[in-house]
């Protein structure tokens, strides 16, 4: 009852009965994942050791926003495309799988930036082995995030 609802808001019609519209939806959804993509994988490599020459104190606030600004358009978008077929959506493994993904990216960041070694990290360089566990863990979950958006398709 709750999908069908969803289903049938003006936003979710206006997706339907416009292809243009849906594409333009889509388009920003891609590009919000890129924007939140490319920032957490900028960050998420210099963290693990590359680049060292790049200050982790002038890039990681600045791509921690950028990447928070491209997860909340991500997520707008996302919700935009969701309530098209909201019943397709919740029947598909692969898309369920994602926001699961997603829930484990969101808590990674959470957790690295409430520790007190980001803080350091930040202000003196000195990235610890937790901060670069953060870092891999970022990785690997954001890149099968990616995957999993790709595979709903195709299921």
């Amino acid at each position: 009852m709750f999908l069908e609802w969803l289903e049938g808001l003006p936003p979710a019609v206006l997706l339907r009965k416009s292809g243009i519209g849906y594409m333009l939806v889509n388009a920003a959804h891609i590009a919000s994942i890129g924007i939140l993509v490319g920032a957490i994988v900028s960050l998420d490599v210099r963290m693990v050791g590359a680049f060292k020459r790049v200050p982790l104190g002038v890039v990681g606030p600045f791509m921690s926003r950028m990447a928070s600004i491209g997860l909340l358009l991500a997520i707008f978008t996302g919700s935009w495309l969701f309530i098209v077929d909201p019943t397709e959506y919740v029947d598909n493994p692969v898309f369920l799988a994602k926001l699961g993904l997603v829930a484990i990216g969101v808590a990674n960041a959470l957790c690295l930036h409430a520790a007190s070694a980001w803080s350091r990290a930040v202000q003196d360089g000195q990235i610890s082995v937790r901060l670069r566990t953060h870092a891999a863990l970022s990785l690997v979950t954001w890149l099968s995030v990616v995957l999993a958006g790709r595979w709903i398709a195709f299921w």
